[in-house]
C-alpha cells in the first residue's frame, strides 16, 4: 500500500510532534503492508512554512528515516485560498512529488468559491486536484460525480470508513467506485492506524482489483510521474 497523505513531517504543522513520534508512524505503517509514504504538511498561500523550507526539512527527515525501508515522498496538503494557483505554477506552493497533482483542502477556506469551478480551472491549467478527505463535504453523490467529471480526484481518510458520521456516504462512494485514493491522514502515533483494517474492509465491500487501485496502483502514477 501506499499513503498519500500524512502529517509526520515533525515540526511544520499540528502533526507529529518530533522525529520519535514520526518514527513509530513509519514503523506502524511498514507492519501494516505500507510500502512509501507522503508527507504531506499543511501549507498555506499567506502563512506557514514555504516550499523551499519544507524540502530542507524534508531531505533532512528523509535521511533519518531511511533506515525504516519505507520510502517518503514529498508532496502538501494546500489550503484553498484564490491566489494558490499562481502559486503552485511557481512552486511556490508544493504538488505530489512534483507531479501536477495537488492535495487540496477546501473546508478550511475563508473564502467563497465555487469548487467545481475551481477544479475546471486548475485542470485547464494543466493541474489535476485531488481532493483532501473528500467525505467530510458530505455531497450528495451526484455532486461527487460532477466534481470528478470536471476532472477531480476523490482522496478519503481510511479512519472515515469506520467513523459513523462518514460511514454511510463512505460506503456509498465506495459502491458507485468514485473513490481514487486512500490515506491515513495520519497526525500521531498516538491516533490508530487503520490502512490495513480499511483495505481489507474495502476488499470485501467492492473487489480486490478496485482496493488495490485505490490504496496503491493509482497512487503509484505519482511516484512513475514525479521528477
Amino acid at each position: 500500500m501506499i499513503d498519500i497523505h500524512t502529517h509526520i513531517l515533525n515540526g511544520v504543522d499540528n502533526g507529529c510532534k518530533d522525529y520519535n513520534d514520526a518514527g513509530k508512524v513509519v514503523l506502524k505503517a511498514k507492519s501494516e503492508g505500507v510500502t512509501a509514504m507522503f508527507v504531506t504538511p499543511n501549507q498555506r498561500s499567506y502563512a506557514g512554512f514555504d516550499a523551499d523550507t519544507l524540502k530542507q526539512k524534508f531531505n533532512k527527515f528523509n535521511d533519518i528515516f531511511k533506515k525504516h525501508e519505507v520510502d517518503l515522498y514529498l508532496g502538501a496538503e494546500i489550503e484553498y485560498s484564490k491566489d494558490c494557483l499562481v502559486k503552485i505554477f511557481y512552486k511556490k506552493l508544493l504538488t505530489m512529488n512534483n507531479t501536477k497533482y495537488v492535495l487540496m483542502d477546501f473546508h478550511k477556506s475563508q473564502e467563497e468559491y465555487d469548487m467545481l469551478e475551481v477544479i475546471k480551472d486548475y485542470k485547464a491549467h494543466g493541474f489535476k486536484i485531488i481532493i483532501a478527505h473528500a467525505e467530510v463535504y458530505n455531497l450528495s453523490i451526484r455532486e461527487y460525480v460532477k466534481l470528478k467529471n470536471a476532472g477531480a480526484y476523490i482522496q478519503i481518510d481510511a479512519e472515515s470508513i469506520f467513523k459513523k458520521e462518514y460511514k454511510k456516504l463512505v460506503e456509498e462512494l465506495l459502491d458507485e467506485r468514485l473513490v481514487d485514493f486512500v490515506g491515513s491522514n495520519i497526525h500521531s502515533s498516538t491516533v490508530k492506524y487503520v490502512m490495513d483494517k480499511a483495505f481489507d474492509f474495502t476488499v470485501k465491500k467492492t473487489s480486490k482489483d478496485y482496493a488495490d487501485l485505490i490504496f496503491n496502483r493509482n497512487a503509484k502514477n505519482l511516484l512513475i510521474l514525479g521528477k
